[in-house]
């Protein structure tokens, strides 16, 4: 068993450090966000990051959680263990995520270029004010709605935290069960995620990897769970 556990942890770390490549290289590629270049966005990028936010997100959850027991042949039972370990470690990584917010107080990409504007300390201004900076900035409505709706700090990243604990948590099960093409699109749907935080101007890419480095540690103990009680309840069926 815990040459299994181990192994488990390896993998996770595995696929973690997979994801951090897309941090990683816009890191050290010295890509900078920029306002300018969000006239050209598509609100295709706010639909992503969406399917992470309260409520979409505990829907998404539900949908994987769908997948997961019509691909894998789940009974109600074991789609029912699964689901609450994976909340339980989808709600203690937003747990862990408000702490270091409080604690580091980092700036979004977008309030510091909001800050350069106006000579002001935009997270010490009124919601009110801060309302009427956002909208004076130049960039499409359908952004500046997404902007005054996220007005915390920036590290780490919560959206990224999310999709990081729910995409290898189900990444990990397909793949035991050889199911490839379903792990590989809730892969992509990950790294689509993180992009689409760095492009709306909502994080850093060091806040994506920040939420990496503990995401997948929440993973390990939800999935051995899972599956140690999954194995419990085939031995008492028998």
């Amino acid at each position: 068993m815990p040459e299994i556990k181990m192994r488990l942890a390896l993998n996770l770390f595995a696929l973690s450090l997979g994801l951090a490549l897309l941090p990683a290289v816009v890191l050290f590629s010295g890509w900078h966000w920029q306002v300018a270049a969000m006239a050209d966005q598509a609100p295709a990028w706010l639909w992503l990051t969406l399917s992470g936010s309260f409520p979409m997100a505990i829907m998404t959850s539900l949908l994987v959680l769908a997948w997961l027991k019509w691909r894998l042949g789940w009974s109600w039972r074991t789609t029912g263990l699964h689901g609450l370990c994976l909340a339980c470690a989808l709600v203690a990584g937003q747990g862990v995520k408000g702490v270091l917010k409080h604690s580091f107080q980092e700036p979004r990409p977008y309030v510091q270029y909001l800050d350069q504007q106006h000579q002001g300390q935009f997270y010490h201004l009124d919601s009110l004010a801060q309302e009427r900076l956002i909208d004076a900035a130049p960039i499409p409505g359908w952004l500046k709605g997404h902007w005054r709706a996220e007005r915390g700090y920036s590290l780490p990243s919560g959206h990224t935290q999310f999709a990081v604990t729910l995409a290898l948590f189900a990444i990990v099960l397909f793949w035991r069960a050889r199911a490839w093409l379903s792990g590989a699109l809730m892969l992509a749907w990950a790294l689509a995620m993180m992009a689409s935080r760095l492009v709306l101007g909502m994080h850093w890419p060091l806040d994506l990897l920040l939420s990496l480095s503990f995401s997948w540690l929440l993973v390990w103990p939800a999935l051995a769970v899972s599956q140690s009680g999954r194995q419990l309840g085939k031995i008492s069926d028998q």
